[in-house]
């Protein structure tokens, strides 16, 4: 069983180099599976929805390195509205917050930038 905070510390530890997304989704997976954490890249939580890593335990990683901080919010507003996502972690570039919760799921931000500090 994986928790949040497991997934958390294993994608605070790296330094993700931020080329492009499809890149920087190769490194998360690497940093989750370096951790022992079972995921799963592009799954389809909804009709119209996919979100970039699902770990087993219903925790949704979604990764954005650019876009609208208010459609980013409303792409996970949808993401946990999924009977599939209990708890969702934003990795992202764009510098913004997030309500500790998000339709009744935990919500966590980490920032790319942040690690190389």
């Amino acid at each position: 069983m994986t928790d949040c905070a497991s997934v958390l510390h294993a994608l605070k530890t790296v330094r993700f180099i931020i080329s492009d997304e499809k890149d920087l989704h190769e490194q998360v997976s690497a940093a989750l599976d370096g951790s022992g954490i079972e995921h799963t890249r592009e799954v389809i939580i909804g009709p119209r929805e996919r979100v970039d890593f699902l770990i087993f335990d219903g925790i949704a990683v979604e990764v954005k390195i650019k876009g609208g901080k208010l459609a980013i919010f409303r792409q996970l507003k949808r993401y946990a509205e999924s009977d599939l996502v209990k708890e969702i972690i934003l990795l992202s570039s764009v510098s913004m917050g997030l309500p500790l919760s998000i339709n009744g799921r935990p919500a966590h931000f980490l920032s790319l930038g942040e690690q190389w500090l």
